[in-house]
């Protein structure tokens, strides 16, 4: 009793701190975790910007253009968002005018935090040219591609430049999530993803960056294909089963499909699995003291149809003997009837 006290008296005090100081998770101010950098580039190209921000609870970020804030309508300024980060994406035609500081804010009720880049635009020389020794150029671009899902997915992106550029890939206008195990940037710049998922599928870029400036790709998108399969029971079920009064028996049911089936066993009429807990691609019905024959149906649906397979479970007296069935007097638990039956060999 003592024991059960001390834990309501626990629960109680830790239940009042969160009423007084709210969630028990620590409140901390915005942090930039990935600041915007510097960028150079040439006219009538585009460039971003990326801003990565910590806290909690999660800063809400926004991007200022030399100390005013950019709407998301402004003409050729595009803002991309996604947890915790934001993307910056100028368009081209660049001018002389976009030269400016760009400020990535972070902010919540704690405070907020600042990171700044600058953006220089490469003039035209007198002789058309704009490009200093060395920029990086893009030689070879991504191009579209149709993937089967759970196939590997390869995007090419063939660079040059003095000092040789570093290849970043883009996904939706974000940095692609480079952690994941799939996923790998070749040293030639090509960007390889095993084991494409469906939520591989977008729109990819390369940006290729040195000390000159950066550049960047054509964009490509990305389909994952999903093969469509209807059900089909993919281990063969018996039509019927003799089985002594009494006996146990497993009923083992698997159905294959894309997306794979929920399965589930019925008894006549009455369903043996719920909606809830039926399990996907294989069932195994288990019969204890089995003393009448029924028919159990095996059931495997997805959103492309439902097939069904009825197994007859019979129980049968061995021939040349003699069952004889004696009814006790009846029982009564939890208002639940309960008849309990004998049989006897006569030789």
């Amino acid at each position: 009793m003592g024991g059960t006290c001390n834990s309501l008296l626990a629960a109680l005090f830790v239940a009042t701190l969160i009423a007084i100081f709210g969630s028990t998770t620590a409140s901390s101010p915005p942090k930039i975790t990935m600041a915007p950098k510097d960028v150079k580039t040439i006219d009538e190209n585009y460039v971003s910007f990326f801003c990565k921000a910590s806290g909690n609870p999660a800063p809400i970020i926004h991007w200022e253009k030399d100390g005013k804030k950019v709407v998301k309508i402004k003409p050729r300024l595009d803002i991309f968002e996604a947890p915790h980060i934001s993307s910056l994406r100028i368009k081209p035609k660049l001018s002389l005018r976009d030269n400016a500081t760009y400020t990535c804010v972070a902010s919540n009720p704690h405070g907020e935090a600042k990171a700044d880049a600058t953006l220089k635009i490469y003039p035209k020389s007198e002789s058309g040219e704009e490009t200093p020794p060395g920029y990086p150029t893009i030689l070879t671009h991504p191009k579209l591609k149709s993937v089967e899902k759970d196939r590997p997915i390869q995007l090419a992106c063939e660079v040059k430049g003095d000092p040789k550029p570093k290849v970043l890939w883009l996904k939706d206008n974000l940095p692609l999530d480079t952690t994941d195990a799939r996923v790998e940037v070749l040293e030639s710049g090509y960007l390889t993803i095993m084991h494409s998922q469906e939520s591989d599928e977008g729109t990819y870029e390369c940006a290729a960056e040195n000390e000159h400036g950066v550049t960047y790709s054509y964009r490509a998108m990305v389909y994952i294909r999903v093969r469509r399969i209807a059900p089909k029971f993919n281990l063969q079920m018996p039509n019927d089963v003799k089985i002594m009064p009494g006996s146990d028996l497993n009923l083992t049911c698997v159905a294959v499909g894309s997306p794979m089936p929920y399965v589930k066993w019925r008894q006549g009429a009455k369903d043996l699995t719920s909606e809830d807990e039926a399990p996907i691609g294989r069932n195994v019905l288990i019969l204890t003291d089995v003393r009448e024959s029924a028919n159990y149906t095996c059931e495997a649906s997805s959103d492309l149809g439902n097939i069904e397979h009825m197994t007859q479970v019979i129980v049968e007296v061995p021939d040349g003997q003699l069952w004889l069935v004696t009814l006790c007097p009846p029982k009564v638990y939890d208002m639940a009837m309960y008849l309990s039956i004998k049989a006897y060999t006569v030789k």
